[in-house]
């Protein structure tokens, strides 16, 4: 089973209770989560890499659950770790051209916070800890984010600490290697 079919299965597996049809179908035809960047230089800039990248945040974030004993919920484990990007949907275009992908949309909210939103919008609710992790999950680097604000809130959920640095682990560890490969061409 490819990654897509594994995630749509979970998704119905974990978010049975949240509207979990309409956010697939949602997921499916009105967005290209799919087959996304995950962003258009930095890490995983190709197509399928926001999905790549989600696997691997969702991944360390459960092993980071287990080594440290959160206590979270299969369920919060998945839509913090899978989601925590979701505003990226539709928001790089390919430019044949200069064979790269760039910004054609330039959201009002923040990256976290407008991922909040659209998972409250599809989802029946989201739980408190979910939207602090997904919403602080770019914690310290977030350069518009007062740090008070990451601060309480990793304070009130560790977990908002771990989703950092899965991350960040993601993004600069285990994705480093395309982006080292590119860089040389």
């Amino acid at each position: 089973m490819n990654k897509k079919d594994t995630t749509i299965k979970l998704i119905e597996q974990y978010l049975s209770k949240r509207s979990y049809v309409q956010f697939t179908n949602w997921l499916v035809d009105g967005t290209d989560f799919f087959t996304a960047p995950a962003s258009s230089c930095f890490h995983n800039s190709f197509e399928g890499g926001l999905l790549e990248h989600s696997w691997n945040v969702y991944k360390l974030l459960k092993e980071k659950n287990k080594r440290y004993n959160l206590g979270l919920t299969d369920d919060s484990i998945f839509v913090a770790g899978m989601f925590h990007d979701l505003s990226k949907i539709n928001l790089y275009e390919w430019i044949p051209d200069i064979k790269a992908y760039e910004k054609v949309s330039h959201p009002i909210l923040k990256h976290g916070e407008l991922s909040v939103q659209l998972l409250k919008e599809k989802l029946r609710y989201l739980k408190e800890n979910e939207i602090a992790m997904i919403r602080y999950h770019m914690g310290a680097f977030d350069e518009q984010e007062p740090y008070e604000e990451f601060n309480n809130a990793q304070h009130k959920y560790p977990e908002v600490t771990m989703i950092c640095c899965a991350d960040w682990e993601s993004g600069r560890v285990l994705e480093r290697n395309y982006e080292e490969t590119n860089r040389r061409k």
